[in-house]
């Protein structure tokens, strides 16, 4: 190399010079003096023109200027060296026993060195000009310069000069050229320079990497080691990386290091590890380029750089590096080497994390072969207390490559053992990865769950859990109670019966309580997940010896304590919920005042918290006394204010609960009274489209429906209806049933034309027609309000709903159908009683039955029927309608008005039309059919009593008919006793009626009246209750003379008539002649009057006091 050019030209330099004989021989010969000699001439060590041994000046062609070489530290300079300059000088023979090229290098390097150490450091501008000797045309000036450039590049000082002389860039440019030694030198420069981060950027920029690559595989070893180390400092930045493998720097890097040694493949091992760690697509780039095993077996050969710190580097490398899916398996047994500790430079646990992180590497672990070896390592390796949790957290990583080879994991007995033996070392910070590994064994394999529970695996998890000697606060120990229990479970669930070894375990189950108050924040829902799998093993098993540990006490005081988080309440919840049924629990969860707590809870802002709380307190209510609780815990305030503030929660489901157990007159008030727009926030939630909230809300307004309140609730508010609308067409019946409940206890005024626009009206009869009596009922109900309206009537008929309605007369709603259908006969306009004659049969029959209140409103529809001409007088008075006419018009005990004025006037329009009939046929009908006759004489007497005018004058009218037909005078006689006992009544209230006339309406009326007294003044039995009433005599007296001609001829012969009877009594109180001289004042008014008039004088004339007055008159 460099130093065997140097030496040649060092003899040339001193008169000696080679040459060949003609047989090839080499000898030596001095041009000075002229010797010649076969043997290599020995190099002077006296100076030379003055110069020390070893050094040599020069003219520099350019300026003239003289500058000196000092060829053994291969360096140029500007001033004459003195004597201090003197150096060792290698001898050619010294030189020729060194046995390598670095060998060379290296004495003249620490030769260099030596230099350095006893001479000052060269100045700024002498640097400068070793740039500028660098771009001397004479190569071995430029290789003295550039190695001494290299040499001053190594201190901090220098490498700014050298960037701002320019120098980085001619040292980039040297990279380029055929001179390996000023490739070399030049890339030991920039490795110089590279040790300053700050320069990466600019080496870069001056285009280094493009060049590294090429030096990479140059037959120079020393190029190739700087480049490597060039490399290894300028890849330490994700950019430069990134740089790197577009110049393809990369392959190189990786030949090298697998097939360099020495510093060589270290600078390149560290290169590729560090460009490995910038990013993970570096890494999988590298790893698919074969970076692994170069890195594995790094590990096992290299000395120098390799130790546990570059194994910890190469598993975080593993840990994040991909693999190509096409690669093969990776053997691991080299990692079982370094497991077993026969690598002398790595130990047992940084191997044992260089597994790990491999194992852990989810783009490796389909291309992993692990082998039994590798697995022996490990427990050998776990065998040592200090690489116990290493080796288990390897064995776990292990067992989550595959099943298989999680299963082969879990059946080997070595694991086994070595497992449960971390176990009953009790060493905290092992026992968590042991745990760990045990759940991993147990869940992918029977054979090693039931292997490790026949080793006694429950008993020693069960002591795991004991918390009696951790200190207090003690979260680590807290944390692993939790897991160990967490795997108790896992393993019971394989074999549930081995429950009972657990629970007989000290201290086992008997701890749970405990785990519930003293884990933190993200163990506490774990246990309670856990509890909730055993209780599903066994319920009783398993709650009684947690009952025996104060479970519902530790329950209810997560719920009570200020210091619980949100998380341990609502596991508290979920335990409570999950033995609600549980009768003894129960109890003991109401003893310790838990509703309280629920109920507090339950007001939580929290939404999950308070949704929990309610849950819980709704599974309780199967107990009497949990009811109880809420009642006097002001639960239903509460409720009713949850539900206020969110109409769609469970507080619906619970207050619904809460009234079907007979708590709905309390809570349909408060309700009522909580907030004006919840009742219409429930309408609309009938249309959720969640079945859930709005099940809950038709539960509710059933409540509020059932208990009468509703209407008294919304008066004077506009309540939406279209929430009720949609809930006739919901799939859910008691949704359906809700909406109905609620328009039929709601006020409709001025709002059936919305309902009928909305559709209700179609919903409503497909109600009806369901096979569901509670429908029916309730959809009938709201019909009947729509039928109080005509637009609802209407709409009934467009609809078709009449022959629907008609069709369920013969239901148990028979009395609301009827009542519908006589309102729906009262409009004429709409069609009127004919629309039922169809169903003339079924109302018949509801006539006839005379139960269930049915038989008056279908009698009043018949009765309508024949009013509006739709059914003819004959069959009318076959009908059964007829025989209840009476009852349509008597006044009911203690009131002054008939029923229904409505069915009244209906009934009398009949009675009038029958009686007054000009049908002769009609009245000889009526005649020989006793039972109509009598109820048509009940019914025009009950007429007579009415109270209202249009009722009362068609009676006496009736009546009058009545007595002037032979055939049925004799009935209503008859009737009349039947019914009042006696005439008195009768004749009493004509009497009345004719003194009470005031105007001409009820003039007309008393005319009539007095006709019919007349009619049966005749009748000795209507004569004598005439006779007797004390006041007739003086009624009818008044009428003479101020009255019509009719009514003074009707009153004349009813006093004649009662002047006939022997009796005097009816005439006592009259002896003072004034009824003689109001009849002689009658015959002067009305002098056609006179036969009857004369008559009744001639009576009178008996009495002493009326002859005077007759003498006088006229």
């Amino acid at each position: 190399g460099y130093q065997r050019r140097v030496r040649g030209r060092r003899e040339v330099e001193m008169g000696w010079n080679s040459a060949a004989d003609a047989q090839g021989n080499t000898y030596y010969y001095n041009t000075e003096t002229g010797e010649s000699s076969w043997t290599k001439p020995q190099e002077q060590a006296a100076e030379t023109n003055g110069l020390p041994a070893g050094w040599e000046e020069r003219l520099d062609a350019g300026s003239g200027q003289k500058y000196y070489i000092n060829h053994n530290t291969q360096t140029t300079h500007w001033e004459r060296p003195g004597a201090q300059d003197t150096q060792q000088v290698f001898s050619d023979s010294e030189l020729g026993r060194m046995d390598s090229e670095e060998q060379m290098r290296a004495a003249l390097q620490a030769s260099a060195q030596g230099e350095s150490a006893q001479a000052p450091q060269p100045e700024t501008n002498g640097l400068v000009q070793q740039l500028q000797m660098i771009q001397i045309d004479d190569p071995d000036v430029a290789e003295a310069a550039l190695i001494q450039v290299a040499q001053l590049c190594s201190v901090d000082a220098n490498r700014a000069t050298v960037l701002s002389a320019g120098g980085i860039q001619q040292l980039c440019a040297l990279l380029g050229s055929s001179s390996p030694v000023l490739q070399g030198q030049a890339a030991r420069a920039l490795a110089n320079i590279a040790q300053d981060k700050e320069y990466h950027a600019p080496i870069a920029q001056a285009g280094a990497l493009r060049f590294i690559g090429s030096l990479l595989v140059s037959p120079e070893l020393y190029v190739v080691e700087q480049s490597s180390r060039l490399a290894a400092d300028l890849v330490q930045s994700r950019a430069l990386a990134e740089e790197a493998a577009s110049a393809a720097m990369y392959p190189q890097l990786i030949q090298v290091a697998s097939s360099a040694i020495g510093p060589t493949a270290e600078w390149a091992c560290l290169a590729i590890q560090r460009a490995m760690l910038c990013t993970h697509e570096l890494a999988a780039q590298l790893c698919t380029l074969g970076a692994l095993p170069v890195l594995l077996t790094s590990i096992n050969q290299h000395t120098g750089q390799v130790d546990d710190t570059v194994a910890s580097l190469i598993s975080i490398v593993i840990k994040h590096a991909p693999r190509a899916t096409h690669s093969p398996p990776l053997d691991l047994s080299p990692y079982a080497v370094l497991v077993s500790k026969q690598s002398p430079k790595v130990s047992v646990g940084a191997a044992l994390h260089c597994v790990n992180s491999l194992l852990n590497n989810t783009a490796l672990s389909p291309h992993l072969a692990p082998d039994s070896g590798l697995l022996a390592g490990i427990i050998q390796a776990g065998a040592n207390p200090e690489h116990a949790i290493a080796a288990l957290q390897c064995l776990v990583s292990m067992s989550n490559l595959s099943h298989s080879v999680a299963q082969a994991v879990a059946a080997d007995s070595s694991v086994a053992q070595f497992v449960l033996s971390v176990l009953r070392a009790n060493a905290a910070p092992a026992l968590a990865a042991a745990i760990c590994l045990i759940e991993k064994m147990a869940t992918v394999s029977d054979e090693g769950c039931v292997q490790l529970m026949n080793m006694g695996v429950l008993g020693l998890l069960a002591g795991c859990m004991d918390m009696s000697q951790a200190p207090a606060g003690a979260a680590d120990r807290i944390a692993l109670a939790v897991r160990a229990f967490e795997t108790i479970c896992c393993l019971v669930q394989k074999q549930p019966s081995r429950l009972a070894v657990f629970v007989e375990s000290a201290p086992g189950a008997r701890m749970v309580p405990h785990l519930l108050l003293k884990a933190e924040d993200q163990d506490v829902q774990r246990v309670a997940h856990a509890i909730s799998l055993m209780a599903a093993i066994d319920n009783q098993l398993t709650l009684s010896v947690m009952l025996d540990a104060h479970l519902a006490a530790a329950t209810v005081t997560m719920m009570h304590s200020a210091m619980s988080s949100t998380k341990h309440q609502l596991a508290a919840l979920g335990l409570a919920q999950l033995f609600a049924h549980q009768l003894e629990f129960a109890q003991r969860v109401l003893d310790a005042d838990g509703i309280t707590a629920m109920l507090q809870l339950s007001q939580a802002r929290e939404a999950e918290l308070s949704t929990a709380a309610m849950s819980v307190i709704r599974e309780l209510l199967w107990l009497p006394q949990a009811r109880t609780a809420v009642r006097v815990s002001n639960g239903h305030s509460v409720l009713v204010a949850q539900l206020s503030r969110h109409p769609s929660s469970l507080a619906l489901a619970l207050i619904a609960a809460l009234a079907q157990n007979g708590d709905e007159t309390e809570l349909s008030s408060l309700l009522c009274a909580s907030n004006s727009e919840l009742v219409p926030a429930l309408f609309s939630l009938l249309s959720s489209e969640d079945p859930k909230c709005a099940q809950d809300a038709s539960s509710t307004l059933t409540v509020l429906a059932s208990a009468a309140d509703l209407c008294s609730c919304l008066e004077g508010m506009e309540v939406p209806l279209q929430g009720l609308t949609d809930g006739l067409f919901n799939p859910t019946e008691s949704i359906k049933l809700a909406s109905a409940k609620c328009l039929a206890a709601m006020p409709l005024d001025n709002r059936v034309p919305e309902l009928v626009q909305m559709g209700t009206l179609q919903g409503l009869i497909q109600m009806i027609q369901s096979p569901d009596t509670a429908l029916q009922r309730s959809a009938l109900a709201v019909l009947e309000k729509l039928c109080r309206e005509s637009e609802g009537i209407k709409a009934m008929l467009d609809a078709a709903a009449i022959p629907d309605l008609a069709k369920m007369l013969q239901s148990p709603h028979s009395v609301l159908v009827a009542v519908m259908l006589r309102r729906l006969v009262s409009y004429t306009e709409f069609g009127g009683a004919a629309i039922l004659l169809p169903f003339l049969a079924d109302l018949e029959s509801l006539i006839a039955q005379k139960t269930g209140g049915a038989s008056s409103p279908a009698a009043m529809c018949v009765v309508a029927m024949f009013v509006q001409g739709a059914l003819v007088a004959d069959d009318f008075i076959n009908s059964a309608a007829l025989l209840l006419l009476h009852d349509a018009l008597k006044l009911p005990a203690g009131t002054a008005e008939p029923c229904n004025a409505s069915d009244g006037l209906l009934a009398a329009r009949a009675v009038e039309l029958l009686c007054c009939s000009a049908d002769q046929t009609l009245l000889q009908m009526l005649g020989t059919h006793q039972a109509a006759a009598q109820a048509l004489i009940a019914a025009t007497l009950a007429m007579m009593r009415a109270n209202e005018l249009a009722i009362t004058a068609p009676g006496f009218n009736c009546g009058v008919a009545i007595v002037h037909n032979p055939t049925l005078r004799e009935v209503f006689l008859q009737a009349v006793l039947r019914l009042q006992g006696s005439c008195d009544p009768l004749a009493r209230h004509l009497i009345d009626t004719v003194q009470a006339a005031s105007d001409e309406a009820t003039l007309v009326q008393a005319d009539t009246a007095l006709q019919l007294l007349c009619s049966l003044s005749s009748e000795p039995a209507m004569l004598s209750a005439v006779s007797a009433y004390s006041g007739s005599v003086t009624v009818l007296s008044s009428l003479l003379g101020s009255c019509s001609k009719t009514m003074c001829e009707s009153a004349l012969n009813i006093l004649n008539w009662i002047a006939l009877q022997p009796e005097q009594h009816a005439w006592t109180q009259h002896s003072d002649g004034s009824t003689a001289l109001m009849i002689c004042n009658a015959l002067e008014a009305n002098p056609e009057l006179r036969t009857q008039a004369l008559c009744v004088l001639c009576r009178l004339a008996v009495h002493g006091q009326a002859v005077p007055i007759i003498a006088q008159s006229a």
